[in-house]
């Protein structure tokens, strides 16, 4: 079509209007394929297995994807039929349409036995299927471009709203941008054949493993994203347990590895993150700086300048919830988070700070609800991007006040109270969603058998408890944390033994509704039954 021949646009038209009438949209002109339509079609009327009717869902086809109007209405005959169970020849397809008097709409008996007439190969239908959700996406980038045409040409004086409409134009753009092909059950099962054989043999890819810069850690527990379904890794704590730090911890280990990774911080401002974390790294008591050694802060400036230089948005992206990235609801953080893996491509991990500081667009009816919703779309989001997720989350506070409350059994050793499940705050579903759950232990008294919890206590010790793992793992590991520079480090040899000597280590607790004597006591008939 000539640009002469091509209809003017109305200049003062609304701006949110759809353009359908064009017809180099939707018109003859538009971007399909009549054979391909009519190719597909038949594939799947003459494919009693369904594998056809499959391999086209899998690649996505819908019925808008047909150009075609007759099309798009023979297979959502297709579609019904299905649904119902029922056989979808073109004989059934034929009765449908006779029933509902639509026959002669789609070109009458004819036009359906002209249709089912070719025989393509299962190979033909998935390179069809893939044409014909192309030549849709072809046809729906043509009309988005419209739409920036039209709010352009409508002259807003609201600059805000010229970018929210834009926007929404964009957002649309990158959903069609994201897609990927889609591998069938069989490519699947393949996959794990070959990764069983790969980790038998000890040849198993390992580029996206993640260790934790914790030795005793990655030996016991295996680095963080070291498995199929490792991804959503859940870190769970109470105030004052180190989950943020820890979070930065793991962030700038990753970093120092050469990985990137894209952080949401709603507890702290992107400031006070970069501060903290630097801080960590090069060990600077960030409340008594005018302390420190002139060769530490000259190594802490030398660290910003080279963050600033050659990590910041290339391999580090830190954002918090301001006009420029609203993320007050989990919907906000998943459509940024989209619009950035399609500019810089998917990280090596991302994360949250923290999870139940989140809200959802949906409706609920409780606060738990709005939790597990938060929940099942991280875990939908980080599935989509095969990546690592850091999710911290926090505990209630009826767990946390029994698990400081210091116990001790017959023979004067401590008896932990080891965070559970069901410590985690508001949902369970931030559990059940998780492949990998690691709970901060604070105990009562550390291995010294000091006062783990004193006002005073600049290096609590604290216990890195991995309570889920889907591949299996689970146990601890303990760990000084040391307030002055928010750094997690692990026990010495001397420390654990010393530990091993005054502490019964994952020791049972009392359970609620039973007294301190009746537990001993039961206690006392198990170790004498064993004998």
């Amino acid at each position: 079509m000539s640009d002469a021949a091509r209809p003017k646009r109305v200049r003062n038209a609304a701006p949110d209007r759809r353009i359908v009438s064009d017809p180099y949209i939707v018109g003859p002109d538009a971007p399909h394929d009549a054979e391909v339509e009519r190719q597909l079609l038949s594939a799947v009327m003459l494919d009693d297995s369904r594998a056809s009717f499959a391999i086209c869902t899998q690649c996505g086809v819908k019925a808008k994807a047909f150009h075609s109007a007759a099309n798009r209405r023979i297979w959502q005959v297709v579609e019904d039929l299905v649904a119902r169970g029922s056989a979808y020849t073109a004989t059934e397809v034929c009765a449908e349409l006779n029933a509902a008097g639509e026959i002669d709409e789609v070109g009458g008996y004819d036009y359906l036995m002209k249709v089912s007439s070719a025989t393509p190969t299962t190979a033909q239908v998935r390179y069809h299927a893939e044409q014909l959700v192309l030549l849709r996406q072809r046809r729906i980038a043509l009309e988005l471009s419209a739409d920036i045409a039209l709010a352009a040409q409508h002259g807003f004086e609201d600059r805000e709203k010229f970018a929210e409409v834009l926007g929404e134009v964009g957002q649309k753009i990158i959903r069609f941008g994201r897609r990927e092909a889609v591998r069938t059950l069989g490519d699947q099962i393949e996959a794990v054949q070959e990764d069983l054989k790969k980790r038998a043999a000890g040849t198993e890819d390992r580029s996206k493993w993640v260790p934790t810069g914790l030795p005793t850690f990655d030996k016991r527990l295996k680095p963080l994203n070291s498995a199929r379904l490792d991804g959503l890794t859940v870190i769970g704590g109470g105030s004052g347990h180190g989950k943020s730090a820890l979070l930065r911890q793991l962030i700038w280990t990753l970093l120092s590895n050469g990985g990137n990774a894209v952080v949401y911080t709603r507890e702290t401002d992107i400031e006070s993150f970069i501060e903290q974390m630097v801080a960590m790294a090069c060990k600077v008591d960030l409340n008594n700086p005018q302390q420190a050694l002139p060769e530490t802060l000259r190594h802490f400036d030398e660290t910003c300048t080279r963050l600033r230089t050659e990590v910041a948005n290339k391999r580090l992206w830190v954002y918090q919830n301001e006009p420029a990235t609203p993320l007050e609801k989990i919907e906000q953080m998943q459509a940024h988070y989209r619009a950035h893996a399609h500019l810089h491509g998917h990280p090596t991990a991302v994360g949250v700070d923290y999870l139940q500081i989140f809200g959802t667009e949906k409706r609920c009816g409780n606060r738990e609800e709005v939790v597990a919703t938060v929940s099942h779309t991280i875990q939908a989001l980080q599935r989509e991007a095969g990546n690592l997720w850091l999710v911290l989350a926090q505990l209630n506070e009826g767990g946390l006040r029994d698990m400081r409350t210091l116990k001790r059994d017959a023979n004067d050793k401590v008896i932990h109270r080891m965070p559970s499940a069901g410590d985690i705050r508001e949902s369970q579903a931030i559990f059940h969603d998780a492949d990998r759950v690691i709970m901060l232990y604070r105990p009562p008294v550390d291995c010294r058998d000091q006062d783990n919890w004193g006002g005073n206590t600049l290096k609590p010790e604290i216990w890195l408890c991995q309570i889920k793992r889907r591949k299996g793992g689970e146990g601890f590991v303990r760990c000084w944390f040391d307030k002055r520079y928010t750094l997690f480090h692990e026990l010495e040899k001397t420390e654990m033994v010393q530990a091993e000597a005054s502490a019964s280590a994952g020791g049972a607790v009392p359970s609620g509704g039973q007294s301190r004597a009746d537990w001993q006591e039961q206690q006392r008939k198990k170790r004498e039954g064993g004998r």
